[in-house]
């Protein structure tokens, strides 16, 4: 579980650090790839198009193993197979994990203050409770520092 203080005063070290050595290409990647989120999102009505996101392929991306298999992403385990380069996508495979990913939201996450910016993907519906008050803790700290280190750089005019 993340510790919400320890957090906070590690980024801003990193912060103050990058300031000072702004050709430090690894913290420029690091604070890069914990703001593009913000920065790159959609600004749209909620009522039309509020949508949490997930890690169903959508035409963007999927992994493809040694043996054909398709999965949704190359970061989970194979359990998440949907389909083969041989047959294709099994539409009714991913219809039901997207069904299974919905009834999780609608019951875990309909209040939550950062649903359409979490993390949450397929491997969440593996969490017991324990596990997933532990997960929604830390991406709810980890959003909330990493959107206030995207409003430093910015008045920074970092980007």
């Amino acid at each position: 579980m993340l510790d919400e203080e320890q957090l906070k005063q590690t980024l801003y070290e990193l912060l103050d650090f990058y300031h000072s050595h702004l050709d430090n290409g690894v913290l420029k990647t690091f604070f890069e790839e914990r703001t593009e989120d913000f920065k790159a999102r959609p600004i749209f009505d909620l009522p039309d198009k509020n949508r949490a996101s997930n890690c169903l392929p959508e035409n963007r991306k999927c992994f493809i193993d040694v043996y054909g298999k398709i999965g949704v992403c190359e970061k989970i385990c194979d359990v998440y197979r949907i389909g083969d380069i041989y047959s294709g996508f099994d539409f009714k495979i991913i219809n039901q994990m997207a069904e299974n990913m919905d009834k999780f939201r609608r019951l875990h996450c309909s209040s939550c203050e950062i649903v359409r910016l979490c993390d949450a993907c397929l491997l969440t519906l593996d969490l017991n409770e324990a596990e997933l008050a532990v997960n929604c803790h830390n991406q709810r700290i980890a959003t909330k520092y990493f959107m206030l280190m995207m409003c430093e750089l910015a008045e920074m005019r970092l980007i």
